[in-house]
């Protein structure tokens, strides 16, 4: 058995496009990673371990000009109802998935007593961050009102 030596010779233009379309893989893979990671709504605190105050917490959202109250209500322990108030006709119309995100986002915030692991639709993505930074802000007068 003898071993001999190979001598591979590659152009250097081959070797420009190879490395380029590596680094241009490498690059597409690394945006869509932090394109499309998780869609849910984290939240720093932890409102589970705070006692609420009893009583009803508003904060105001503005849509296309409109300010929507967004109440919720509360007892010690419990997240016991949210809804909006205020909602115009233009409203409805310009946001059209404007109730049914606001009722899964509700549902959600209700059975978790808290704004945390809430899960959106990526479509509704915009609504649903906004609609849950005024629930947030609602219970987190509860909390400071201790």
């Amino acid at each position: 058995m003898s071993s001999q030596t190979r001598i591979i010779v590659l152009k250097q233009k081959n070797l420009m496009y190879g490395a380029m379309i590596a680094v241009s893989v490498i690059a597409i893979i690394l945006i869509l990673m932090f394109c499309f990671r998780g869609k849910s709504h984290e939240n720093t605190s932890d409102d589970n371990m705070f006692q609420y105050t009893a009583g009803v917490y508003s904060s105001t959202v503005v849509l296309n000009g409109n300010p929507v109250e967004i109440r919720v209500t509360m007892d010690d322990n419990l997240i016991h109802h949210i809804d909006a108030a205020n909602i115009s006709d233009s409203i409805e119309t310009m946001f059209p998935v404007f109730d049914t995100c606001f009722n899964e986002i509700t549902e959600q915030v209700i059975q978790n007593n808290s704004t945390q692991n809430i899960t959106y639709p990526a479509e509704n993505k915009y609504t649903s961050i906004v609609l849950l930074d005024a629930i947030d802000h609602a219970i987190s007068k509860s909390i400071q009102a201790e």
